[in-house]
């Protein structure tokens, strides 16, 4: 199988496991419990929104930017179950970074592939203002030395640090 057809089986992957909580690549959906919240909260007085920003794992593009990673896309459910969007996670092969999705402060399930982990289920909070950040890959939260005591973080079962617990309600 080339790149191309790999690549497709990959999305392909996530989409179903996405779509139906069960996943052909991985033997289950890893759900946590604890609530990942804004980090370091700090409001912005005339927002009517709050911002989420997911690090999924990485996925290489086609050529001519087979050299560059970018992150797997991804979904967001209402609390209840039901999808309210894909997204896509990056926003061309040169901006790789994934991307701000802003959200009505609520509560939400953010289904991703982790690093080393498969799928994953992470309940989320939005507030107005303020982002919330799932790192699924310790690209940017604090991993190892004080931070690997911190009970302030929601963590994987291999003690990765994928986001701040939430310490406040929605709104």
């Amino acid at each position: 199988m080339g790149r191309k057809g790999l690549i497709s089986t990959l999305i392909g992957c996530i989409t179903f496991a996405g779509a139906t909580g069960v996943s052909g690549c991985a033997s289950r959906v890893l759900a946590l419990n604890q609530e990942v919240g804004p980090i370091h909260p700090t409001a912005q007085p005339q927002a009517t929104t709050g911002n989420l920003i997911v690090y999924s794992d990485r996925v290489m593009f086609e050529p001519p930017n087979a050299d560059y990673a970018g992150h797997f896309p991804y979904r967001i459910h209402t609390r209840d179950g039901h999808l309210l969007m894909k997204v896509r996670n990056h926003f061309n092969a040169f901006l790789l970074e994934p991307e701000t999705v802003p959200l009505a402060p609520s509560e939400y399930t953010v289904r991703a592939f982790a690093a080393n982990a498969g799928v994953v289920s992470v309940p989320i909070v939005i507030a107005i203002g303020q982002t919330t950040i799932v790192d699924l890959i310790g690209a940017v939260l604090p991993q190892g030395g004080s931070a690997s005591n911190d009970a302030s973080w929601v963590r994987l079962p291999s003690g990765l640090a994928i986001g701040e617990k939430s310490h406040q309600p929605p709104g």
